[in-house]
């Protein structure tokens, strides 16, 4: 993408841009956003690039304005095609493998080294490319090809977890399986 876009949420109804980020990492992809608030007043906006060629790099940016605060390097990360990301309570990041498994690992936000935390999320066809942590209930939700409910069969779901990973409980969102690429709680 050429920058981050800002609009105006209106219930959902959306508006025209208020502003353009410019993209901090020209031709690579922003794949995926994430803001954490802050105790203190504003927090900061996350974006994850590199896709589809490029390692990650997680870039911490003004929500304000876009100017670059810090980036990190994401190390030992299997592959270039991280799309799904999130950051945890404790400031960390929680990435995909790539589009086509379901495998999220932790990755620490100062050295980008692996955490040790890995979640890998039952899938029918390996695919699980979103991911959010709600923090109104210390929660991830993760968008997959899969479905509990409907017996396994390949359909788009919503899946809770701990932040270990264990499942809480999932909700079948009746679209396809190219439907949705991301979430945010």
């Amino acid at each position: 993408t050429g920058g981050i876009h800002v609009a105006p949420y209106n219930n959902g109804s959306g508006g025209p841009d208020l502003a353009v980020f410019p993209n901090p990492r020209p031709g690579y992809g922003i794949q995926d956003l994430d803001y954490a608030p802050a105790a203190s007043g504003i927090g900061v906006l996350y974006a994850l690039t590199g896709y589809p060629t490029g390692l990650p790099i997680v870039y911490a940016l003004s929500p304000t304005d876009g100017h670059v605060l810090s980036s990190v390097s994401i190390q030992n990360h299997p592959g270039t095609q991280a799309d799904g990301f999130t950051v945890l309570p404790n400031g960390d990041f929680l990435i995909n493998d790539n589009d086509a498994v379901a495998t999220y690992r932790g990755y620490n936000r100062i050295t980008g080294n692996p955490t040790g935390l890995v979640i890998k999320l039952p899938a029918a066809g390996g695919i699980a490319t979103g991911g959010d942590y709600n923090p109104a209930d210390r929660s991830l939700y993760f968008r997959g090809l899969f479905c509990f409910a409907c017996g396994g069969s390949a359909t788009t779901e919503l899946v809770r977890t701990d932040l270990n990973g264990k499942i809480l409980g999932h909700v079948p969102i009746g679209f396809g399986a190219a439907a949705i690429e991301d979430i945010s709680v």
